[in-house]
């Protein structure tokens, strides 16, 4: 049976489970056009923006009938568990499976009624219906605190001495996603850096602020 892998974009993170019957599709998501009425004549579609994509995936998680699935399953729930930290990003991966090049978080988990357990009340067989909203790192651009910020030349990437780690000075007019355009070629990578530096919060960076780059 073909498998979905679902791996955590910052680090060795990986849940590989079995796709089900249905193939994955994209269920939300892309332009978005309005109708604008006109009198007398015909509308005209107006761009009013991009959603982003959200992929539905059913998933069959099977052991039956001595296995234990729970610690796979509480695995993929651990990845929806609403909090105000930074989302765990995803990368998805398996026959067809939608826009692998994207970065994606779990927002939806559906339980199918094909459940089986053990004689001590664990789970061997489950279905899922998975849901995954494609990430977009928020676009926050760092202002100068104070004149003398300001006033500062722009400050660019060094190379740190410990083990030829990179870091990066904070400057007017960053983003993290920028700044892993600039360090990584990929904005994608910006959480990479976010981890590593110890960055909860994209909005908190400051003028003058060092960044680890790891590699």
């Amino acid at each position: 049976m073909s498998k979905l892998g679902i791996f955590l974009a910052t680090g060795p993170f990986v849940i590989s489970v079995d796709l089900g019957e249905r193939a994955p599709y994209i269920s939300a998501g892309g332009a978005v056009w309005d109708s604008i009425d006109r009198p007398r004549t015909y509308a005209y579609t107006h761009f009013s923006g991009v959603e982003l994509f959200e992929q539905t995936i059913d998933v069959a998680i099977d052991q039956y009938p001595d296995g234990d699935i729970e610690p796979i399953i509480k695995l993929i729930e651990d990845r929806r568990i609403p909090t105000p930290k930074i989302p765990d990003v995803l990368r998805l991966a398996g026959p067809n499976v939608k826009r692998t090049d994207l970065a994606w978080i779990l927002v939806g988990i559906e339980y199918q009624d094909d459940d089986e357990y053990r004689d001590d009340g664990r789970r061997c067989r489950q279905s899922m219906t998975l849901t995954f909203r494609q990430h977009n790192a928020p676009q926050v651009v760092v202002h100068n605190s104070s004149p003398a910020a300001a006033a500062a030349p722009p400050a660019a990437a060094s190379t740190g001495s410990s083990g030829g780690e990179r870091t990066y000075t904070v400057k007017a007019g960053d983003t993290l996603s920028g700044i892993a355009q600039k360090m990584y070629g990929s904005s994608a990578r910006w959480q990479d850096i976010a981890n590593a530096s110890g960055v909860r919060d994209p909005r908190s960076l400051k003028v003058g602020q060092v960044l680890k780059v790891p590699a």
